[in-house]
């Protein structure tokens, strides 16, 4: 092996006569361990985010509208940045995870994510099966303001958890099991 080597770095050898493959393979090595995401799924975040970038961690979505838009076609975990407000009501319709590793939403960073549903809930969950909501702030705008519903409402779910929700301002409940 070293004289492989040996022969592999000669005066001779090609990679010598040229140090630009050096630096490509260099680069190579460099950029083949980058990855964009640290978990596959939507991120989103209200400061840096942009609905017509590709959802990952480095390039992720603004709004919540465009997270349901998305979460239609193609289910995926949902992770919101920490710290931040989210407006709107996000709804996760028909979405039946048969694997043993449940469809996750949650937070995502420094802090806890708040999603505020105004006068709607901030999740409606509907026939939905195997998916862990988990971290995150909802509030609503107060019963006397107009919120006639609940923070998490879960209607004809099966095989899901909620763990670690605080909610406010709604006028049912915090999280409503149907």
């Amino acid at each position: 092996m070293n004289g492989l080597w040996n022969d592999f770095f000669t005066e001779e050898s090609y990679i010598m006569k040229h140090p630009s493959v050096i630096l490509i393979i260099i680069l190579a090595f460099s950029f083949s361990g980058c990855n964009d995401d640290s978990l596959p799924g939507i991120y989103v975040n209200s400061k840096y985010g942009n609905d017509s970038n590709r959802g990952t961690l480095r390039k992720p979505v603004r709004t919540i509208q465009e997270v349901n838009r998305r979460i239609k076609d193609k289910p995926s975990d949902i992770f919101f940045a920490g710290g931040q407000e989210f407006e709107g009501t996000l709804i996760l319709e028909s979405i039946r995870i048969e694997d043993t590793i449940p469809l996750s939403v949650t937070s995502y960073g420094e802090g806890r994510a708040t999603i505020k549903g105004g006068n709607e809930e901030s999740i409606r969950m509907n026939k939905c099966k195997n998916i862990r909501i988990k971290d995150l702030d909802l509030k609503g705008n107060g019963r006397k303001e107009g919120n006639t519903t609940n923070g998490l409402w879960l209607i004809n779910c099966e095989e899901c958890v909620i763990d670690d929700i605080y909610a406010e301002g709604f006028q049912k409940s915090g999280v409503d099991l149907y």
